[in-house]
């Protein structure tokens, strides 16, 4: 047991004081890490900052006038009217990215919204874009989390007054609660 003590102090002493070793076990695995993670960072930043900056050219075919008006005040859009004839030229163009995102509403979508009853199909909404593109998929989620939800609301204010009468339920509600608290301790 003596003779390996021996050894692995003999061992120990020579790599810690020899500079180059020490350097290049300890000083630059750090340092490169560190080169790494701050590259892939700034990148990410530049490319994030990119996405953000670019005008989306979104096509747009029998759009309803309240969901146009809706969404020509976003300045970061291009906003293209085109008709349903189009529609197999315009994804071609979104598939080689020179448009982001085309959008197909039903030939008569507003009237299918105003005379929708309870057996009738859902109007459908069709989106197309490229999801291997950064510019067509950012747009597409832009799309998706920030205009169609508030045009669906728009819709649900217009037919019912009470909006909340489509609320099917709260979750921990502040009205609902009495003096205990829904935290278990």
């Amino acid at each position: 047991m003596k003779a390996l003590w021996v050894v692995l102090k003999k061992e120990l002493d020579r790599v810690f004081h020899d500079r180059k070793l020490v350097f290049s076990l300890f000083i630059l695995p750090a340092v490169m890490i560190i080169c790494v993670y701050g590259l892939m960072g700034l990148m990410m930043n530049r490319m994030i900052e990119d996405i953000q900056e670019h005008a989306s050219i979104v096509c747009v075919a029998d759009a309803p006038a309240d969901f146009k008006a809706l969404v020509l005040s976003d300045p970061s859009l291009i906003w293209k009217d085109v008709s349903a004839s189009e529609v197999d030229a315009l994804k071609e163009e979104v598939r080689a990215g020179e448009a982001d995102l085309l959008i197909v509403f039903p030939e008569h979508f507003t009237e299918d919204v105003a005379d929708y009853e309870a057996n009738d199909s859902i109007p459908e909404i069709r989106t197309y874009y490229n999801p291997a593109d950064d510019y067509s998929s950012a747009a597409h989620f832009y799309f998706t989390d920030t205009y169609f939800p508030a045009y669906e609301e728009l819709l649900l204010k217009q037919r019912f007054p009470d909006i909340s009468v489509l609320t099917p339920f709260v979750v921990d509600s502040a009205e609902g609660q009495e003096e205990e608290s829904s935290i278990v301790t």
